[in-house]
């Protein structure tokens, strides 16, 4: 049963950034059912392309994996673009802190494993709460579309 929103979910597209194919699915699936439209990229390299492509309103992302890391792709956005979209990262490696990430720029950081309703509620909040303090967002500058991030050390989730 999808939840109530106080906007229409099919107005807004989301961006999940996740190396795990599985997991990168199950969030996919579980948002879009709640009538979001949902772009998917597997590294952080993948989803500066689908950010020069796309408008996104909010990126839901990993924050440890290969080929771009979660860190660097906010910071990439941040360097082209203050103004884009939310990043909402989600982790499993305790040494990447809530504070470092949101310090940085994430609004808010979800440990893993989490529940699903605790995803679906928490980007509910922010799409409701981002679309209250700034209009739409748009596709980041070329400039950045064939960056090439680094990645976080070898660990991957």
């Amino acid at each position: 049963m999808q939840d109530a929103l106080m906007l229409n979910a099919q107005d807004y597209t989301l961006l999940v950034v996740e190396d795990d194919w599985m997991l990168r699915n199950l969030m996919a699936m579980d948002l879009r059912h709640q009538g979001y439209k949902v772009h998917t990229a597997e590294c952080g390299n993948q989803a500066l392309e689908v950010l020069n492509k796309n408008k996104i309103d909010l990126i839901v992302s990993d924050v440890r994996m290969p080929n771009g890391d979660g860190l660097s792709l906010l910071d990439q956005i941040r360097a082209k673009d203050p103004q884009h979209p939310g990043l909402l990262f989600v982790t499993g490696h305790s040494e990447v802190s809530d504070r470092e990430c949101c310090a940085r720029g994430a609004l808010q950081v979800l440990a893993k494993p989490f529940e699903r309703q605790a995803l679906r509620d928490t980007v509910n909040y922010w799409v409701e709460t981002l679309a209250e303090k700034r209009p739409r967002a748009t596709k980041l500058p070329a400039v950045i579309a064939n960056a090439n991030l680094p990645s976080r050390g070898s660990l991957s989730s």
